[in-house]
């Protein structure tokens, strides 16, 4: 069986185009429709893993895949609006045509098949990153991935998570809780450095966890690194970048070009002048949040008390917080200049501790 259809009815009117995809088998005398599925945006309202179908699929939009030979497998790689994209998974299975999973993106490329923990199936990955981390043509982005997985008649999400019970206490499993711990935070190079001192304890062993595996975790964590650090290394404002990669002593060494004066200015140059200038409220919240994460995972990280310190200082300069996490910083790294200005130029009510 056989052939493949993707129509857009181009007389039906926007917003809400009509869009099919059906299958069809050779007759003596042609074709004959197998099954058929809605794509449109009236048909996938309500799904709870896309919110929408696509405004518009490319002629290349909709591709066979293979992920289980159990079923026919098909991709439809759709647009919406001005930028937006749509990624969807149907699979047939003789009798009926479905969507499995799905996905929309603020960008292009909301989603993509690949093998993702190197079992041999390809795995859905669809693409939750934040382009709005200001504005979408500012180009700072923050990634980040739902990822799913066949397991014998369905779709099921896979995520980075502790060891089942069973394990607790053993030596693979105190080093993969530190990496989920450190994951969660947004630190990863630290986050992959832990999941694989975990696998070397596992030996060849796999230990399940309530939605993956031990190497799930290590394959997740990969992926999630191998993205932070590619948008790190393709930022406009690397300084957020380094925070979202979990690299704080790299966001810091960014700003030891200027005098810790001008770092703590209504005009510092690490903000005028770049993309984050009118972005401030936004910059804030994020160094603030991610920094306050790291802190809560490793209260002994130096450089996040002077990130989140600058964060704070962003929002209002008068914040208290400011001069407790400069404390903080000094007395953990005495020896940093740096550290040790800002600590001066914002004196502690109270040593800190």
């Amino acid at each position: 069986m056989g052939r493949l259809q993707h129509r857009h009815a181009q007389l039906r009117p926007r917003p809400t185009p009509s869009h099919f995809v059906a299958i069809y088998t050779p007759v003596a005398d042609g074709w004959n429709e197998l099954a058929r599925l809605e794509i449109s945006n009236a048909a996938m309202a309500g799904d709870p893993l896309i919110d929408y179908g696509p405004d518009f699929v490319a002629p290349d939009g909709l591709r066979q895949a293979e992920i289980d030979p159990s079923r026919i497998w098909l991709t439809v790689d759709g647009g919406a609006g001005a930028h937006s994209g749509t990624f969807q998974v149907l699979s047939f299975d003789g009798e009926t045509l479905q969507q499995e999973v799905g996905g929309a993106s603020a960008s292009p490329g909301a989603g993509y098949l690949a093998d993702v923990n190197g079992d041999g199936q390809n795995d859905v990955v669809l693409n939750a990153t934040e382009y709005y981390v200001f504005c979408y043509a500012c180009g700072v982005r923050h990634p980040y991935f739902s990822v799913y997985t066949w397991l014998g008649d369905a779709m099921f999400p896979v995520e980075i998570s502790a060891l089942m019970m069973g394990q607790r206490g053993t030596p693979p499993d105190e080093a993969n809780s530190r990496a989920v711990a450190l994951a969660q935070a947004g630190l990863w190079p630290d986050a992959l450095a832990a999941i694989k001192e975990a696998e070397n304890l596992a030996g060849g062993d796999d230990p399940p966890t309530p939605s993956g595996s031990l190497h799930w975790n290590a394959a997740l964590i990969q992926l999630n690194h191998d993205a932070q650090l590619a948008a790190l290394q393709d930022s406009p404002y690397p300084l957020l970048g380094n925070v979202f990669f979990g690299d704080y002593a790299a966001a810091v060494d960014l700003m030891r070009a200027w005098p810790v004066e001008q770092v703590f200015a209504a005009d510092t140059p690490l903000v005028k002048g770049t993309v984050a200038e009118d972005w401030q409220a936004e910059l804030s919240s994020y160094l603030v949040q991610s920094a306050t994460a790291a802190l809560d995972v490793d209260p002994h990280r130096a450089p996040a008390y002077f990130v989140r310190a600058w964060g704070a200082y962003l929002a209002d300069p008068t914040d208290p917080q400011i001069a407790a996490d400069m404390a903080a910083a000094a007395l953990l790294d005495p020896a940093d200049p740096l550290f040790a200005a800002a600590a001066r130029l914002f004196p502690a009510s109270a040593p800190a501790s």
